[in-house]
C-alpha cells in the first residue's frame, strides 16, 4: 500500500508539473550530477555511502522532493555531502526535502555552496549529529542579499563541535526552527549559526539544550541584523547565546525574546561582546529585547562586556532584563565608549543589577535605567576596587547602593540626555526624570 501511494504521488506530481507547461527530470539514482538548468524531482528516498549525493553544476535549477518530501540519508559509511553546489551558481532552489545524517563522520554536510546568487532553501529538514572530534554541518553556504534559508528545520545532536549554519554571508535566514538536543561535550564550543556576515536572521525559533552551545558566534562577521527571534536556552555547562568576538562590528540585535532555564556552575552569557587578541568589537547594538533568566540557576549573566583588547561604541538600551544572577557584567578594563541606558533591569533574589567585580572598565556611561532589586540590603552595584571610569548618571544611584568595597563615579548631570528610544522606528520618548529604585 505504501509503495502504491508513493507511486501515485509521483504520478500526480509529474501531471501537475506538465499541466503548468514544463516537465521535471526524475532523479532515480545517486550520485547524480545536474549539468543542465531546469526542474528536478526526487521521487524516492536515497542513501549514499560517501562522497556527494547530488552535485549541481549549472544555474537555474529547482530541486524538489515529490509529494510530502523525500529523504537523502548521507554519510552512511564515510564522510559525505548530501547536496553540493558549485561555486557562484545562480538561481538555485532546493525545497521539500529531508537530509538525514545517518552516522557520525568528519565534516559531513547537508548542503554546501559558496558565492551563490538568488539561492533559496525552502521547507527543508536537516538532521545532523557529531561525534568526538568529528564536526558536522547543516548548511555551509554563502550567497547574496537575494538568498534565503526559509521555513526550514535544523535538528542537531551529538558530542562534538557542530555548525547548524556555517558562515552565511549576505543571506536571509527566517521562519526556521533550530533545535539542539543533548549535546554533551562542553570542551567543543559548538555553534548553531557561526560567523554570519551582512546577514539578516529573523523570525526564527531556537530550542537549545546542550553543553556550552553558542547560538550565534562570530570571530569577524560584521553588520548582521538579528531580530524577532524566540530563543529558549538550557545548559548545564556554561555557554553563550550571542557571542560577538574581536573583529566583529556593527551587529544590530533587537526585538528578540530570550528565555534561559539553565542550571550551570560555569559562567554563562546571553550577550557577550569581547575585544580580544588585538581585535576590537565595535559599534554593536543590543536593544528592545526581552531577556528572562529568572528561572535559571548559577552564574548566568544577561550582558557581559569587555576582554583583553579595546572595544568602542557598543550600546545596550531599551531592553527588559529579568534575572536572579548579576544582570550587567563588565569583564575587563577595555570597554571604552560603552553606553548602558533606558533599560528595565529587574534583579531577583540576591542578584546585583551591575557587577564590576572582575576587572574595572573605563569609558562606560550608565544612565536613565529603571532598576529594581530584591536584595535585603538594597545594594545595586557590586564593585571590589575603584572604578572611576564607570560613570553612573541615574539620579537615584547613590554611594549607599554600592557593595564590595569599591567605588564608581556618580554624577546625575554628567551623561543623562533626557531622552529614551521608545521603540523601533517610533521616534523618542522623554525619560522619567526621577526613576524610582525599589529596595524590597
Amino acid at each position: 500500500m505504501k509503495r502504491t501511494i508513493g507511486f501515485m504521488s509521483v504520478v500526480f506530481a509529474i501531471i501537475g508539473i506538465c499541466a503548468q507547461g514544463y516537465s521535471a527530470t526524475i532523479i532515480n539514482r545517486l550520485p547524480y550530477t545536474i549539468n543542465t538548468g531546469g526542474d528536478y524531482l526526487i521521487s524516492q528516498d536515497f542513501s549514499i555511502d560517501s562522497g556527494t549525493g547530488i552535485y549541481i553544476n549549472t544555474d537555474d535549477v529547482t530541486l524538489a522532493g515529490s509529494g510530502d518530501g523525500k529523504t537523502i540519508k548521507y554519510s552512511v559509511t564515510g564522510a559525505g555531502t548530501a547536496i553540493q553546489i558549485s561555486q557562484g551558481r545562480h538561481k538555485i532552489v532546493i525545497k521539500n526535502l529531508t537530509l538525514h545524517q545517518e552516522n557520525i563522520y568528519n565534516n559531513s554536510k547537508g548542503i554546501d555552496g559558496s558565492s551563490l546568487t538568488s539561492f533559496t532553501a525552502d521547507n527543508l529538514t536537516i538532521n545532523i549529529k557529531s561525534g568526538i572530534s568529528k564536526p558536522a554541518y547543516g548548511f555551509d553556504v554563502s550567497g547574496d542579499s537575494h538568498s534565503h534559508i526559509q521555513n526550514c528545520a535544523i535538528n542537531i545532536s551529538g558530542e562534538s563541535r557542530f555548525y547548524g549554519i556555517d558562515k552565511p554571508n549576505n543571506m536571509k535566514i527566517h521562519d526556521c526552527v533550530l533545535t539542539v538536543k543533548n549535546h554533551s561535550n562542553p570542551s567543543q564550543y559548538p555553534y548553531v549559526i557561526y560567523n554570519p556576515h551582512n546577514a539578516e536572521i529573523y523570525d526564527n525559533r531556537f530550542d537549545i539544550n546542550g553543553a556550552k552551545v553558542n547560538v550565534f558566534g562570530s570571530w569577524g562577521g560584521d553588520n548582521n541584523l538579528i531580530h524577532g527571534n524566540v530563543i529558549n536556552y538550557s545548559s548545564t555547562n556554561g555557554g553563550r547565546i550571542i557571542l560577538i568576538n574581536g573583529g566583529a562590528d556593527g551587529w544590530d540585535i533587537y526585538n528578540n525574546t530570550i528565555t534561559v532555564n539553565s542550571s550551570t556552575s560555569d559562567a554563562q552569557y546571553v550577550l557577550r561582546i569581547r575585544g580580544i587578541d588585538g581585535k576590537t568589537a565595535d559599534n554593536n547594538l543590543f536593544h528592545h529585547n526581552t531577556v528572562d533568566i529568572a528561572h535559571a540557576s548559577g552564574k548566568v549573566y544577561a550582558v557581559s562586556l569587555g576582554d583583553n583588547s579595546p572595544m568602542h561604541g557598543n550600546k545596550i538600551y531599551s531592553n527588559i532584563f529579568i534575572s536572579n544572577s548579576s544582570v550587567i557584567q563588565f569583564y575587563h578594563t577595555n570597554a571604552a565608549d560603552t553606553d548602558v541606558f533606558c533599560n528595565d533591569i529587574q534583579a531577583k533574589g540576591n542578584a546585583f543589577p551591575f557587577d564590576l567585580s572582575h576587572r574595572t572598565p573605563s569609558g562606560v556611561n550608565i544612565f536613565n535605567n529603571k532598576i529594581s532589586s530584591e536584595r535585603s540590603d538594597g545594594k545595586l552595584v557590586f564593585v571590589t576596587s575603584p572604578a572611576m571610569g564607570v560613570q553612573f548618571c541615574d539620579s537615584d544611584i547613590k554611594s549607599s547602593d554600592i557593595s564590595g568595597g569599591g567605588s564608581v563615579s556618580i554624577d546625575p548631570a554628567a551623561c543623562q540626555p533626557g531622552l529614551c528610544p521608545r521603540s523601533i522606528g517610533a521616534g523618542f520618548l522623554s525619560a522619567p526624570k526621577n526613576l524610582r529604585i525599589s529596595h524590597n
